[in-house]
């Protein structure tokens, strides 16, 4: 489970940066990873990082519609990565 948390949030930084470099993603998988990352924070409402899906899900979410400036959106992908690649890392110090 933690590994598909993981992989999760590392492929929503991917969005985040997609947006920043106007890549040609499409519609659904942004909407689809925002609201991911703000229904998995709902559930693990119980740390910061929860609180930075949250913020990464909205900017993901309003990034469909406004263009974000991209140093925001970097920065929210790299917490956002961070934390997923330090899921991944924790869940294979296990094994």
């Amino acid at each position: 489970m933690i590994f598909f948390l993981g992989l999760g949030d590392i492929v929503a930084a991917f969005c985040l940066i997609g947006l920043c470099v106007e890549s040609d993603l499409p519609k659904e998988m942004i909407l689809f990873f925002s609201f991911y990352l703000i229904l998995k924070a709902s559930i693990f409402l119980k740390d910061i990082g929860s609180m930075m899906d949250i913020f990464a899900g909205i900017l993901l979410f309003l990034g469909l519609f406004f263009r974000l400036p991209c140093p925001i959106l970097l920065f929210a992908a790299f917490l956002v990565g961070f934390k997923g690649f330090l899921s991944l890392l924790s869940l294979a110090s296990r094994v």
